[in-house]
């Protein structure tokens, strides 16, 4: 069984981004249609302190954090991806203060839906 909860927005330009989530006792899954943008959608997943590595062509990650056992998040498309990559990226927790971490993304070209699973062990 699961817990499921969506929300979505459609801009003046007619862009639209939904998203819909679903929590089972030991996933997630998150999936996010972006429609009406004229050259490219990115999605970025931005991932908790440690080290981080792609495990699949198009879209998954690993850690082998003690802090995070058997974390594992993967992303698949109804469309190819233009680019799946590992970044440098920033998380601001206080006022001022800022410190890099790594961040996921994804871009698209076309019209998707995007479906993100994060597994975890008990």
């Amino acid at each position: 069984v699961a817990t499921t909860f969506g929300a979505g927005y459609v801009s003046r330009k007619g862009i639209a981004h939904h998203r819909k989530i679903s929590l089972f006792p030991n996933s997630l899954k998150v999936v996010d249609e972006v429609t009406g943008f004229n050259k490219k959608a990115e999605l970025r997943w931005r991932l908790a302190p440690g080290e981080w590595e792609l495990v699949e062509e198009g879209g998954g990650v690993k850690t082998s954090s003690q802090d995070f056992p058997g974390f594992v998040l993967s992303v698949s498309s109804n469309e190819p991806y233009v680019r799946c990559a590992l970044k440098e990226g920033w998380e601001s927790l206080h006022y001022l203060e800022k410190t890099p971490l790594t961040v996921l993304e994804l871009a698209t070209a076309v019209s998707c839906k995007l479906t993100t699973e994060i597994r975890w062990e008990n």
